[in-house]
Protein backbone atom coordinates (compact mmCIF):
# COMPACT_ATOMS: atom_id res chain seq x y z
CA UNK A 1 0.00 0.00 0.00
CA UNK A 2 1.25 3.37 -0.59
CA UNK A 3 -0.24 6.92 0.06
CA UNK A 4 -0.10 10.53 -1.42
CA UNK A 5 -0.35 13.17 0.40
CA UNK A 6 -1.00 16.84 -0.61
CA UNK A 7 -0.67 20.28 0.41
CA UNK A 8 -1.67 22.91 -1.28
CA UNK A 9 -2.22 26.56 -0.75
CA UNK A 10 -4.60 26.90 -3.53
CA UNK A 11 -7.97 25.92 -3.78
CA UNK A 12 -7.17 24.43 -7.27
CA UNK A 13 -4.37 21.69 -7.53
CA UNK A 14 -2.62 20.33 -10.20
CA UNK A 15 -0.47 16.48 -9.16
CA UNK A 16 1.72 15.65 -11.32
CA UNK A 17 3.89 12.52 -10.05
CA UNK A 18 7.11 12.49 -11.65
CA UNK A 19 8.14 8.72 -10.62
CA UNK A 20 6.16 5.44 -11.30
CA UNK A 21 4.74 5.17 -8.06
CA UNK A 22 1.66 2.46 -9.71
CA UNK A 23 1.94 -0.17 -11.92
CA UNK A 24 0.01 1.25 -15.29
CA UNK A 25 -1.49 -2.11 -15.98
CA UNK A 26 -3.29 -2.94 -12.66
CA UNK A 27 -6.33 -2.43 -10.85
CA UNK A 28 -6.29 -0.02 -7.60
CA UNK A 29 -8.36 0.90 -4.86
CA UNK A 30 -7.94 4.56 -4.31
CA UNK A 31 -9.06 5.53 -0.48
CA UNK A 32 -9.60 9.18 0.94
CA UNK A 33 -8.39 8.52 4.80
CA UNK A 34 -7.65 11.80 5.66
CA UNK A 35 -8.16 15.95 4.64
CA UNK A 36 -7.78 19.14 6.77
CA UNK A 37 -8.89 22.30 5.78
CA UNK A 38 -8.69 26.20 7.24
CA UNK A 39 -11.68 27.13 8.61
CA UNK A 40 -13.90 29.57 6.26
CA UNK A 41 -12.66 32.97 7.69
CA UNK A 42 -16.68 34.18 7.22
CA UNK A 43 -20.57 33.10 6.25
CA UNK A 44 -21.64 36.90 6.51
CA UNK A 45 -19.61 39.12 4.21
CA UNK A 46 -17.21 41.67 5.47
CA UNK A 47 -19.17 44.27 4.67
CA UNK A 48 -20.74 47.25 6.46
CA UNK A 49 -24.69 46.51 7.31
CA UNK A 50 -26.11 49.36 9.29
CA UNK A 51 -24.91 52.87 10.86
CA UNK A 52 -26.27 54.98 13.63
CA UNK A 53 -27.68 58.69 12.77
CA UNK A 54 -29.03 61.26 15.22
CA UNK A 55 -33.37 60.75 14.95
CA UNK A 56 -34.72 63.60 12.72
CA UNK A 57 -38.22 64.84 13.99
CA UNK A 58 -41.52 64.60 12.35
CA UNK A 59 -42.37 66.13 8.78
CA UNK A 60 -38.67 67.79 8.11
CA UNK A 61 -37.49 67.60 4.47
CA UNK A 62 -34.23 65.31 4.46
CA UNK A 63 -32.60 68.12 2.26
CA UNK A 64 -33.34 70.79 5.01
CA UNK A 65 -31.39 68.28 8.04
CA UNK A 66 -28.51 67.00 5.76
CA UNK A 67 -25.83 66.57 7.96
CA UNK A 68 -28.16 67.45 10.74
CA UNK A 69 -28.64 63.62 10.93
CA UNK A 70 -24.84 63.04 11.88
CA UNK A 71 -23.19 62.45 14.71
CA UNK A 72 -19.92 64.07 16.11
CA UNK A 73 -17.95 60.96 15.76
CA UNK A 74 -15.49 59.36 13.19
CA UNK A 75 -17.32 56.99 10.49
CA UNK A 76 -15.80 54.39 11.88
CA UNK A 77 -17.12 54.22 15.04
CA UNK A 78 -20.59 55.21 13.51
CA UNK A 79 -20.55 52.22 11.05
CA UNK A 80 -20.86 48.51 11.81
CA UNK A 81 -19.21 45.80 9.58
CA UNK A 82 -18.88 41.93 11.03
CA UNK A 83 -15.47 40.73 11.03
CA UNK A 84 -14.90 36.63 10.09
CA UNK A 85 -18.15 36.24 11.38
CA UNK A 86 -18.81 32.29 11.48
CA UNK A 87 -21.93 31.91 13.79
CA UNK A 88 -24.98 33.75 14.86
CA UNK A 89 -23.48 34.03 18.54
CA UNK A 90 -20.37 35.60 17.24
CA UNK A 91 -22.22 37.95 15.18
CA UNK A 92 -24.35 39.43 17.95
CA UNK A 93 -21.04 39.50 20.38
CA UNK A 94 -19.91 42.00 17.46
CA UNK A 95 -22.88 44.32 17.91
CA UNK A 96 -22.87 44.41 21.24
CA UNK A 97 -19.26 45.63 21.58
CA UNK A 98 -20.07 48.38 18.83
CA UNK A 99 -23.12 49.65 20.15
CA UNK A 100 -21.17 49.36 24.00
CA UNK A 101 -18.11 51.63 22.33
CA UNK A 102 -20.20 54.25 20.51
CA UNK A 103 -22.35 54.46 23.86
CA UNK A 104 -18.72 54.78 25.07
CA UNK A 105 -17.47 57.70 22.55
CA UNK A 106 -20.76 59.54 22.62
CA UNK A 107 -20.82 60.18 25.79
CA UNK A 108 -17.75 62.18 25.57
CA UNK A 109 -18.59 64.52 23.34
CA UNK A 110 -21.16 67.47 23.38
CA UNK A 111 -24.19 66.70 20.82
CA UNK A 112 -25.20 69.93 18.76
CA UNK A 113 -28.50 70.86 19.57
CA UNK A 114 -30.86 71.62 16.60
CA UNK A 115 -34.30 72.06 18.04
CA UNK A 116 -35.64 72.74 14.31
CA UNK A 117 -34.72 69.28 13.48
CA UNK A 118 -34.09 67.14 16.50
CA UNK A 119 -35.47 65.59 19.12
CA UNK A 120 -34.11 67.20 22.89
CA UNK A 121 -31.05 65.64 24.21
CA UNK A 122 -31.81 63.23 27.65
CA UNK A 123 -29.81 64.23 30.36
CA UNK A 124 -28.49 60.88 29.99
CA UNK A 125 -26.41 61.93 27.39
CA UNK A 126 -24.70 64.83 28.46
CA UNK A 127 -21.16 64.79 28.44
CA UNK A 128 -19.65 62.07 30.99
CA UNK A 129 -17.24 63.50 34.01
CA UNK A 130 -15.51 61.85 36.08
CA UNK A 131 -14.70 57.74 36.94
CA UNK A 132 -15.62 55.65 34.16
CA UNK A 133 -16.08 52.83 35.61
CA UNK A 134 -18.90 53.87 38.31
CA UNK A 135 -21.03 55.24 35.37
CA UNK A 136 -21.58 58.36 37.55
CA UNK A 137 -22.92 61.69 35.49
CA UNK A 138 -23.34 65.05 36.93
CA UNK A 139 -26.65 66.78 35.75
CA UNK A 140 -27.03 70.41 35.70
CA UNK A 141 -28.58 70.50 38.97
CA UNK A 142 -26.12 68.94 40.29
CA UNK A 143 -27.49 66.05 41.34
CA UNK A 144 -25.75 62.41 40.37
CA UNK A 145 -27.61 59.68 38.44
CA UNK A 146 -26.32 56.10 38.06
CA UNK A 147 -26.91 54.97 34.41
CA UNK A 148 -25.78 51.84 32.45
CA UNK A 149 -24.83 52.80 28.80
CA UNK A 150 -24.87 49.62 28.01
CA UNK A 151 -28.41 49.04 27.82
CA UNK A 152 -28.76 51.99 25.61
CA UNK A 153 -28.62 50.03 22.70
CA UNK A 154 -28.38 45.97 23.02
CA UNK A 155 -28.54 43.18 20.00
CA UNK A 156 -30.23 40.13 21.22
CA UNK A 157 -30.89 36.97 19.18
CA UNK A 158 -34.01 34.47 19.82
CA UNK A 159 -33.30 30.61 19.50
CA UNK A 160 -34.66 30.61 16.39
CA UNK A 161 -31.74 32.89 14.76
CA UNK A 162 -33.22 36.33 14.55
CA UNK A 163 -31.41 39.11 15.96
CA UNK A 164 -33.60 41.75 18.03
CA UNK A 165 -32.20 45.09 19.16
CA UNK A 166 -33.28 46.26 22.06
CA UNK A 167 -33.76 50.21 22.45
CA UNK A 168 -33.93 52.35 25.82
CA UNK A 169 -36.22 55.21 25.77
CA UNK A 170 -33.38 57.60 25.68
CA UNK A 171 -32.10 55.89 22.63
CA UNK A 172 -35.27 55.92 21.51
CA UNK A 173 -35.78 59.62 21.06
CA UNK A 174 -32.05 59.85 19.71
CA UNK A 175 -30.82 58.08 17.49
CA UNK A 176 -32.06 55.46 14.28
CA UNK A 177 -30.66 52.76 12.90
CA UNK A 178 -29.74 53.23 9.03
CA UNK A 179 -29.38 49.88 7.24
CA UNK A 180 -27.39 48.99 4.14
CA UNK A 181 -28.59 47.09 1.14
CA UNK A 182 -26.20 44.42 2.48
CA UNK A 183 -27.94 44.64 6.10
CA UNK A 184 -31.34 44.96 4.54
CA UNK A 185 -30.58 41.44 2.90
CA UNK A 186 -28.87 39.69 5.88
CA UNK A 187 -32.18 41.06 8.41
CA UNK A 188 -34.95 40.74 5.62
CA UNK A 189 -35.64 44.23 6.68
CA UNK A 190 -37.12 46.17 3.15
CA UNK A 191 -37.08 49.73 5.26
CA UNK A 192 -33.70 51.60 4.98
CA UNK A 193 -33.85 52.53 8.85
CA UNK A 194 -34.65 51.17 11.82
CA UNK A 195 -37.07 53.78 14.21
CA UNK A 196 -40.01 53.57 16.39
CA UNK A 197 -42.93 55.86 14.73
CA UNK A 198 -45.74 57.55 16.90
CA UNK A 199 -48.09 54.51 17.62
CA UNK A 200 -44.62 52.93 19.19
CA UNK A 201 -43.97 50.59 16.66
CA UNK A 202 -41.35 49.72 14.03
CA UNK A 203 -43.85 48.79 11.19
CA UNK A 204 -43.00 52.10 8.89
CA UNK A 205 -40.91 53.31 7.18
CA UNK A 206 -38.83 56.00 8.81
CA UNK A 207 -38.52 58.00 5.91
CA UNK A 208 -40.46 58.77 2.77
CA UNK A 209 -39.44 58.27 -0.66
CA UNK A 210 -39.90 61.78 -1.20
CA UNK A 211 -37.42 62.50 1.51
CA UNK A 212 -39.65 63.22 4.03
CA UNK A 213 -39.11 62.67 7.58
CA UNK A 214 -42.82 60.28 8.13
CA UNK A 215 -42.22 58.88 11.98
CA UNK A 216 -42.65 60.51 15.27
CA UNK A 217 -42.10 59.65 19.25
CA UNK A 218 -44.97 58.63 20.93
CA UNK A 219 -46.98 61.45 23.32
CA UNK A 220 -46.33 60.51 26.06
CA UNK A 221 -43.29 58.53 25.70
CA UNK A 222 -42.75 55.52 26.35
CA UNK A 223 -41.12 54.51 29.63
CA UNK A 224 -40.14 50.87 29.01
CA UNK A 225 -37.20 49.70 26.19
CA UNK A 226 -38.61 48.44 23.43
CA UNK A 227 -37.40 45.46 21.36
CA UNK A 228 -37.41 44.99 17.27
CA UNK A 229 -36.95 41.66 16.07
CA UNK A 230 -36.04 40.93 12.43
CA UNK A 231 -38.05 39.14 10.28
CA UNK A 232 -34.99 36.49 9.07
CA UNK A 233 -33.00 33.97 10.61
CA UNK A 234 -29.58 34.28 10.12
CA UNK A 235 -29.32 30.62 10.84
CA UNK A 236 -30.14 30.42 7.02
CA UNK A 237 -27.00 32.26 5.97
CA UNK A 238 -24.81 30.12 7.95
CA UNK A 239 -26.00 26.64 8.35
CA UNK A 240 -28.11 25.99 5.52
CA UNK A 241 -26.38 23.09 3.47
CA UNK A 242 -22.71 23.74 3.47
CA UNK A 243 -20.70 21.84 2.01
CA UNK A 244 -16.95 21.06 1.65
CA UNK A 245 -16.09 18.91 -1.97
CA UNK A 246 -13.31 17.91 -3.23
CA UNK A 247 -14.04 17.21 -7.35
CA UNK A 248 -11.20 15.99 -9.46
CA UNK A 249 -10.52 15.12 -12.71
CA UNK A 250 -9.98 11.58 -12.02
CA UNK A 251 -12.46 8.53 -13.48
CA UNK A 252 -14.42 8.28 -10.24
CA UNK A 253 -18.01 7.42 -10.40
CA UNK A 254 -20.92 10.02 -11.00
CA UNK A 255 -22.84 10.98 -8.10
CA UNK A 256 -26.33 12.53 -8.39
CA UNK A 257 -28.23 15.22 -6.49
CA UNK A 258 -31.84 14.93 -6.14
CA UNK A 259 -32.67 19.18 -5.10
CA UNK A 260 -36.55 19.78 -5.57
CA UNK A 261 -37.05 19.71 -9.38
CA UNK A 262 -33.45 19.59 -10.39
CA UNK A 263 -31.24 17.45 -10.24
CA UNK A 264 -27.48 17.67 -10.72
CA UNK A 265 -24.80 15.47 -11.63
CA UNK A 266 -21.11 16.05 -9.53
CA UNK A 267 -17.94 14.56 -10.33
CA UNK A 268 -16.03 14.82 -6.75
CA UNK A 269 -13.81 12.35 -4.69
CA UNK A 270 -15.63 13.51 -1.25
CA UNK A 271 -18.21 15.86 -0.03
CA UNK A 272 -18.23 16.97 3.60
CA UNK A 273 -20.98 18.90 6.09
CA UNK A 274 -19.28 21.38 7.99
CA UNK A 275 -19.35 20.40 11.67
CA UNK A 276 -21.92 22.47 13.69
CA UNK A 277 -20.84 25.06 16.69
CA UNK A 278 -22.69 22.74 18.96
CA UNK A 279 -24.72 25.45 20.28
CA UNK A 280 -26.12 25.30 24.30
CA UNK A 281 -28.81 27.06 24.85
CA UNK A 282 -29.86 27.15 28.94
CA UNK A 283 -32.13 29.55 31.18
CA UNK A 284 -30.25 31.23 34.64
CA UNK A 285 -33.48 32.62 35.16
CA UNK A 286 -37.15 34.00 33.27
CA UNK A 287 -35.58 36.47 32.00
CA UNK A 288 -31.55 36.06 31.28
CA UNK A 289 -30.06 32.59 29.16
CA UNK A 290 -26.50 31.69 27.98
CA UNK A 291 -25.25 31.01 25.01
CA UNK A 292 -22.16 28.61 24.53
CA UNK A 293 -20.77 27.25 21.37
CA UNK A 294 -17.26 25.94 20.19
CA UNK A 295 -15.60 27.34 17.31
CA UNK A 296 -12.55 25.47 15.08
CA UNK A 297 -9.76 26.93 13.14
CA UNK A 298 -9.28 23.64 10.95
CA UNK A 299 -11.64 21.02 10.22
CA UNK A 300 -10.78 17.20 9.76
CA UNK A 301 -12.58 14.74 8.17
CA UNK A 302 -11.72 11.33 7.58
CA UNK A 303 -9.03 10.08 10.09
CA UNK A 304 -9.08 6.58 9.07
CA UNK A 305 -8.51 4.23 6.39
CA UNK A 306 -12.06 2.54 6.92
CA UNK A 307 -14.19 4.95 5.17
CA UNK A 308 -16.81 4.36 2.08
CA UNK A 309 -14.93 7.50 0.12
CA UNK A 310 -13.25 4.96 -1.72
CA UNK A 311 -12.47 4.20 -5.71
CA UNK A 312 -11.31 1.56 -8.41
CA UNK A 313 -8.92 2.85 -10.52
CA UNK A 314 -5.95 2.10 -13.34
CA UNK A 315 -2.56 2.35 -12.78
CA UNK A 316 -2.44 4.43 -15.98
CA UNK A 317 -5.26 6.96 -14.61
CA UNK A 318 -3.54 7.83 -11.22
CA UNK A 319 0.03 9.43 -12.75
CA UNK A 320 -1.20 13.40 -13.43
CA UNK A 321 -5.13 14.68 -12.24
CA UNK A 322 -6.40 17.87 -11.10
CA UNK A 323 -7.81 18.56 -7.77
CA UNK A 324 -10.61 21.65 -7.18
CA UNK A 325 -11.52 22.89 -3.50
CA UNK A 326 -15.21 23.90 -3.58
CA UNK A 327 -17.51 25.74 -0.89
CA UNK A 328 -20.72 24.41 -1.92
CA UNK A 329 -23.86 26.49 -0.66
CA UNK A 330 -27.09 27.35 -1.40
CA UNK A 331 -28.20 30.89 -1.97
CA UNK A 332 -32.06 32.29 -1.81
CA UNK A 333 -32.88 34.39 -4.81
CA UNK A 334 -36.14 35.72 -3.12
CA UNK A 335 -38.10 32.51 -4.54
CA UNK A 336 -36.13 29.20 -3.85
CA UNK A 337 -32.50 28.35 -3.26
CA UNK A 338 -29.98 28.01 -5.97
CA UNK A 339 -26.75 25.76 -5.45
CA UNK A 340 -23.60 27.49 -5.98
CA UNK A 341 -20.13 26.09 -6.04
CA UNK A 342 -17.45 28.64 -5.90
CA UNK A 343 -13.79 28.09 -4.97
CA UNK A 344 -13.31 27.41 -1.63
CA UNK A 345 -11.03 30.57 0.03
CA UNK A 346 -7.81 30.14 1.09
CA UNK A 347 -6.52 33.35 2.66
CA UNK A 348 -2.72 33.69 3.03
CA UNK A 349 -0.43 31.44 5.18
CA UNK A 350 -3.13 28.75 5.21
CA UNK A 351 -3.14 25.65 2.86
CA UNK A 352 -5.68 22.23 3.29
CA UNK A 353 -3.98 18.82 3.35
CA UNK A 354 -5.34 15.63 1.59
CA UNK A 355 -3.98 12.33 1.98
CA UNK A 356 -4.69 9.24 -0.05
CA UNK A 357 -4.18 5.10 0.10
CA UNK A 358 -3.38 3.67 -2.73
CA UNK A 359 -3.85 -0.44 -2.64
CA UNK A 360 -3.16 -2.76 -5.43
CA UNK A 361 -6.02 -5.46 -5.77
CA UNK A 362 -4.74 -8.70 -6.44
Amino acid sequence: MKRIQINARSSETDVLLKLPTVDANKEYLLTVEKTSVPALATLILNVPLLSIERGVVLGTPLQAAAGHELLPLPAEHLNFTPQNVRTVSQFVYQLNLFFREFLLRINTVVLPATPAHQYGIPLQFLPHVGDWYNGLHVLPIGGIVRTELIQNIQAVVQPDGRIGFKFSPNALSLFVLKLTEEGQRIFAHTDNYIAMDNNGQFELSAYAPAGVVLFDLPNPMVAEPRLFFTTNSLFSHVNYRHELVFETSLPVNNTVECDGETSHVKHQLVSYKFPSSRLKLKYRDILYRNLEEESQTMYSFDQSIRTHNSFLLKGSELQNFHIRLISRNYVWDGSKYNQTNPLFPLHDDTFYTIQMAIRPLK
